[in-house]
């Protein structure tokens, strides 16, 4: 089996976000985007998660666990991109 590419999964996965925020308008949510940049920045957040009044409510860095820097959630490199984005 092959190792899915981070792009694929978060491509995948804001996908599957989107169509269930579109199914339930009862959530605070309204979409998700990937691979998002501020105008300060050319780092990218990898999963944005807007709220109905389309403010950033949710962003997201995804590590897989077969990555070297994706074996723990509390690797201080990988937490410190994810606050800096």
């Amino acid at each position: 089996m092959s190792r899915v590419h981070e792009l694929t999964f978060c491509s995948d996965a804001s996908g599957w976000m989107n169509q269930e925020l579109e199914a339930r308008p009862e959530l605070p949510f309204s979409r998700v985007v990937i691979e998002e940049s501020t105008k300060r920045s050319r780092k990218r957040r990898d999963l944005t998660i807007y709220d109905r009044s389309d403010k950033i409510a949710v962003t997201g860095e995804v590590k897989l666990p077969y990555m070297a820097d994706g074996g723990s959630p509390f690797n201080e490199s990988v937490v410190e991109d994810a606050f800096n984005k």
